[in-house]
């Protein structure tokens, strides 16, 4: 009787476990159980800025809240709280066909805003990362 090394179990093993996952994601393709793959995408503030001195046809969205938005605010944008009642509601009247560069004062709340918007069908969303803080770090332009 021939045996096996420990090496040689575990690979045969490997190769047997990676056919069988491929198997598994066939199957689930060929029923139409397909998940959507939209997300948004995360640009920089650098990216941002060269968006405003174009003049480019986007939404700019800022998701903070009024008294934060009242300290400066990126030009052209368009403030709907995030953390308000009618966020949604407002937002449903954006064209989802536009691009929508989405900031918040760090980051964190335009992510779930970013999130959100592609849930509501916007088709091309970008999370601003570092927020106005960054945005003001780089000394851009803020509108008072």
């Amino acid at each position: 009787m021939r045996k096996f090394s420990f090496k040689t179990i575990f690979f045969v093993s490997a190769i047997m476990l990676g056919f069988a996952s491929i198997s598994c994601s066939a199957g689930t393709e060929s029923k139409g159980t397909e998940q959507s793959t939209k997300t948004y995408s995360n640009v920089s503030v650098d990216d941002l800025n060269k968006v405003v001195k174009a003049g480019e046809d986007v939404i700019i969205l800022d998701v903070r809240t009024p008294s934060e938005v009242s300290e400066g605010y990126v030009k052209d944008a368009q403030n709907l709280n995030i953390n308000g009642t009618t966020f949604k509601q407002q937002a449903e009247t954006l064209d989802k066909s536009k691009t929508v560069y989405v900031y918040c004062r760090s980051g964190h709340r335009s992510q779930i805003a970013s999130k959100t918007l592609i849930e509501m069908g916007f088709s091309d969303v970008r999370n601003v990362e570092g927020g106005f803080l960054a945005w003001a770090g780089k000394g851009y332009q803020i509108v008072k």
